[in-house]
């Protein structure tokens, strides 16, 4: 088995545990919000909690399009 966990945006992808999600899925988040994100990990536990809380509330209402093929 894989070590890592599930991308939080939700395309599927295996990824290391140290990170949030897949390139993809970071690329696909509003700019705001990747700013959010990007700050937060210079700033506080509960600034970055919120800003990953965010993050993964924008994913659960934008799911990645399926995959062509």
């Amino acid at each position: 088995m894989k070590r890592g966990h599930a991308c939080a945006g939700g395309c599927g992808c295996r990824i290391r545990y140290q990170v949030l999600s897949c390139v993809g899925c970071l690329s696909r988040l509003p700019p705001g919000l990747r700013g959010r994100l990007a700050t937060a990990l210079r700033g506080g536990r509960d600034e970055h909690a919120q800003a990953v809380e965010a993050a993964c509330q924008w994913w659960a209402a934008n799911p990645p399009a399926p995959a062509a093929g």
